[in-house]
């Protein structure tokens, strides 16, 4: 296949840190970047311009040198066997990686949104919840330091990224359905999260519909960091109070109590990361007082069984293909090649069923679409099995690549440049809300991997529908001297984040030709954004006022004066600099 680089038109430029789904607030201002429109994916700017010229590894001289892929590697990265025709995982026998037994060379699907339970009884955190002192136990939705799942963590106990953590109670039977009434709630808690993103939430089940009655972010810290005694009481914080009319109450026979207590979180800025790092993260919880019809109780978590137990959240599935082919509307070029993808074509879901135990959606598609695999069906932009709770997160990372290839010639220390590139088919219209990511990891030798970086951007397809060659210098987010590195190709629906239609999708992103590179440098590694560079800018919003000297002269910008990048303050700061990583 010959393809030519494209520019992709716009990137939209994130954290990736966005608000939480049940809340009308989109993602700006908190804590994170707020969403910026910048153009293509060159906004990136690196001090190794030498990435630009990356060659082949059969014609590679002494500077640069192919870890992965590349076109006389048939199989690296290429999702098909070495006859370019039937689609593989790059195990040799079709299957995926990971615990699906495609073998160590094939890529791994992920669903994101398949969490782990984190709810657990422990006194972390809990000494000052309703004044109940040292040893106290609660229910806490975080991880301890030593716990595996954060082995790897900037800081190492707290909560993580992209999390959707329940605790749930279940009453019995109530008498009569028909018949309305008000739940009484009150519990004691701690929590800390970062602001304007990650919250603690409250909710019942109304006829079927989790209904939101309280979020909260930040900390109930004191200004010295203190969890002071006893706690945030929920009766205090002005709640809406849990009303059922009749015939409206939870469960399958709807004659239920259901009320959960969940902690979500977006996908970047927390412990995992370290760009929020907390000391009580995410949430404890203690004393829960439940009063209705059926039961009234108090949970203390100091003796099992428990009334309220941590709990499975939904989850959208794993649809990651590698199909023989996909037909385009690329009036220019075409991919004749099997490659990866994420469409939902009724397929059983591999880490499914679901918790409904639906073992697939039947299916998506979109007025429109008549192109791409077999029966035009798109990606799955409905939630997947979780049927509108949760957005499908998927991604499929590649197997770990060695950074020390056989011989000598790559072992000088200045040889630390790091390049990806992949092919993705980009039909990816804004109000989809569908995007594309990618990302890198490392581990020294000797240490785990560290966790997925990259750039904080989501990517979207801003012009026509093409077949584009991305290259991503990674220089600066890779760990100095590793052992080994790694790639992720993603597609995330984060049309609810961004607040988008998202009624619609398209067979995009798909991906092939995946590979990695390293080359020599010159000296450190810079990075920076072109916003992040020296720009002219306005130091009052509004109205441009030109008439007089002292009018245009409070137009200038002091370049002595850095800017304020990251306050997601709305006032506008005057004063210009550049930024650099």
């Amino acid at each position: 296949m010959r393809l030519i680089t494209v520019s992709l038109g716009l990137v939209l430029a994130a954290s990736v840190s966005m608000a939480y789904a049940a809340t009308s607030g989109t993602a700006t201002g908190g804590a994170d970047l707020p969403i910026v429109a910048v153009d293509g994916p060159g906004v990136v700017i690196t001090s190794c311009s030498s990435s630009q010229w990356l060659t082949a590894r059969e014609t590679a001289g002494p500077d640069t040198f192919v870890l992965y892929g590349g076109p006389d590697q048939p199989t690296e990265g290429k999702f098909q066997l070495a006859d370019g025709i039937n689609p593989d995982w790059g195990g040799g026998n079709g299957l995926p990686g990971g615990s699906y037994g495609g073998g160590p060379n094939a890529w791994i699907p992920v669903d994101l949104t398949d969490q782990p339970v984190y709810w657990h009884v422990s006194t972390f955190a809990a000494e000052n919840l309703n004044s109940n002192g040292a040893g106290n136990r609660a229910m806490w939705s975080g991880v301890a330091a030593g716990d595996p799942i954060s082995a790897s963590w900037s800081n190492p106990q707290g909560y993580g990224n992209g999390w959707n953590d329940g605790l749930l109670y279940e009453s019995p039977a109530v008498a009569d359905p028909s018949v309305g009434e008000t739940v009484v709630l009150n519990f004691f808690f701690n929590h800390d999260t970062e602001p304007g993103y990650d919250y603690l939430n409250v909710d019942y089940d109304s006829a079927g519909t989790w209904t939101n009655v309280y979020a909260t972010d930040g900390d109930n810290a004191d200004t010295n960091g203190v969890l002071q005694p006893p706690g945030v009481q929920y009766s205090t914080v002005g709640a809406t109070p849990i009303v059922f009319t009749g015939n409206d109450f939870g469960g399958d026979n709807v004659d239920q109590i259901r009320i959960k207590l969940s902690v979500t979180s977006d996908g970047a800025w927390s412990d995992q990361d370290g760009l929020w790092p907390t000391s009580a993260g995410a949430a404890q919880v203690d004393d829960i007082s439940v009063s209705s019809s059926v039961e009234t109780f108090t949970e203390t978590f100091e003796g099992e069984p428990y009334k309220f137990n941590p709990d499975k959240s939904p989850f959208a599935g794993d649809y990651a293909e590698v199909y023989p082919r996909l037909t385009d509307i690329d009036p220019c070029r075409d991919n004749l090649t099997p490659l990866m993808g994420f469409v939902d074509t009724g397929q059983l879901i591999r880490n499914g069923p679901g918790l409904g135990g639906d073992l697939t959606t039947g299916g998506s598609t979109s007025a429109g679409i008549d192109y791409g695999v077999i029966g035009n069906w798109v990606v799955n932009y409905t939630g997947g099995l979780s049927f509108g709770q949760v957005r499908l997160t998927n991604e499929v990372w590649s197997p770990p690549i060695a950074w020390d290839l056989p011989g000598i010639d790559d072992n000088a220390v200045d040889i630390a440049g790091a390049k990806i590139r992949f092919t993705v088919w980009s039909h990816l219209p804004l109000f989809n809300g569908m995007f594309y990511l990618w990302h890198v990891r490392s581990q020294v030798q000797g240490g785990e991997f560290n966790d997925w970086t990259d750039r904080n951007f989501v990517y979207y397809g801003g012009g026509v529908p093409v077949w584009a060659n991305i290259g991503q210098d990674v220089s600066d987010i890779l760990q100095a001297g590793p052992e080994f590195v790694q790639v992720a190709l993603a597609c995330w629906d984060y049309a609810d984040v961004f607040a988008f239609p998202g009624d619609r999708a398209t067979p995009s992103p798909a991906f092939d030709n995946a590979a990695f590179y390293k080359y020599r440098v010159g000296g450190p590694t810079f990075a920076t954004r072109q916003i992040y560079t020296a720009n002219d800018g306005f130091p009052i919003s509004g109205s441009i006022d030109v008439s007089t000297q002292a009018a245009r002269d409070a137009l200038d910008i002091p370049f002595n004066m850095a800017r304020d990048v990251n306050s997601g303050d709305l006032v506008n700061g005057p004063g210009d600099s550049v930024s650099v990583d």
